[in-house]
């Protein structure tokens, strides 16, 4: 498992996004649209979310090597 992210989908709902290693994050993020309905508008910058997070994820678990070396 490489992320857990919480997305709002709206009417005061949210659901868990969870990535693991190998995912295909664009396969990720349609199957959260088509599993709540969602406008499929909102699968790109959904998808992007999901990168950032994974980026800024990364960037955590790199700062925290340097620390223990």
């Amino acid at each position: 498992m490489l992320l857990i992210t919480t997305v709002d989908i709206g009417e005061g709902r949210s659901d868990k996004i969870t990535v693991y290693a190998g995912d295909d994050t664009a396969v990720v993020a349609a199957a959260f649209v088509a599993k709540h309905g969602l406008p499929t508008a909102i699968q790109g910058p959904l998808e992007q979310h999901i990168l950032e997070n994974l980026a800024a994820q990364a960037l955590k678990v790199s700062a925290a090597a340097w620390i223990i070396l």
